[in-house]
């Protein structure tokens, strides 16, 4: 969720809803149609997982992605364009690679897009009576539009790692309580997080947008004694001043205050509201 955040610049909550055991021609028949529907490869292991998006949120993330702010008038009832496709592959990219270091703990995993499908019954690379286990997650874009998001992993799959999985996560209780507290802090020390600082924007006319070219300079109306909001992984959490790191000849910012953001307020609404 904090990775999306930071992406789609707005304030991402992603929720385990239900993890639930059906046939593959049962979670065809549950999905949205046309929907998001992305197939993966995971080498070592043999065949592929499906990664599937509700089209409401899809949309809602797709016009965050171009700067709009009112997926709820975009036609969510129409497949997907190449186009999109092609913006939404940055998100998808992300989701990807949580799901690779969600795996690490059990197996090393090469998550790696194969293919992709909006007609979820036009999907025939698992036999319809094959057993799947459906993790569910529900995702909120910016506290306004929810929708689903569902991985689909068939049993012939993941059954090379059923007693892998078994013996980490079902051991005895203070075995497991030790070993998961060590796995998650040694993830959590080693993750990269994104830090932004938002300098005050400021606004041109078409006409000069036409002319701008290479050297042109643009005149911002943050002063060199403003202060500067910094947002951790999407998240505006402190105010500081720019300045020089000259041990190392680099741009730098010392830390003045915490401050807070509201939920369902981006990090750029957050950041204009305090330099204004």
């Amino acid at each position: 969720a904090a990775s999306l955040s930071s992406q789609l610049r707005a304030v991402v909550e992603c929720t385990l809803e239900e993890i639930e055991q059906a046939t593959f021609q049962e979670f065809q028949l549950a999905s949205a149609n046309p929907t998001c529907m992305s197939f993966l490869s995971c080498e070592p292991l043999e065949g592929e997982i499906i990664l599937e998006i509700n089209p409401t949120i899809v949309y809602m993330m797709f016009d965050k992605l171009i700067g709009g702010s009112a997926a709820r008038s975009m036609d969510t009832g129409r497949p997907m364009t190449e186009i999109e496709w092609r913006v939404m592959g940055g998100v998808l990219n992300r989701v990807r690679d949580q799901l690779r270091a969600a795996w690490e703990g059990i197996e090393h995993l090469d998550f790696q897009f194969s293919a992709r499908e909006t007609n979820p019954m036009l999907a025939q690379t698992i036999p319809p009576n094959e057993p799947v286990v459906l993790v569910t997650f529900e995702l909120t874009v910016g506290g306004e539009e929810t929708g689903n998001m569902v991985l689909c992993l068939p049993h012939n799959v993941i059954e090379p790692l059923l007693n892998r999985m078994s013996s980490f996560w079902f051991s005895s209780k203070v075995h497991r309580t030790e070993e998961s507290t060590r796995y998650i802090r040694g993830k959590l020390t080693s993750a990269p997080i994104e830090i932004i600082a938002y300098l005050k924007e400021t606004t041109i006319s078409a006409a000069e947008l036409l002319r701008l070219g290479i050297g042109d300079v643009i005149q911002l109306p943050h002063k060199t004694t403003d202060e500067v909001a910094l947002s951790i992984d999407g998240q505006v959490k402190f105010v500081g001043m720019p300045g020089i790191f000259e041990k190392r000849n680099r741009k730098a910012v010392r830390l003045t205050r915490i401050v807070e953001q509201s939920k369902g307020e981006t990090a750029a609404e957050r950041a204009a509201q305090l330099q204004s």
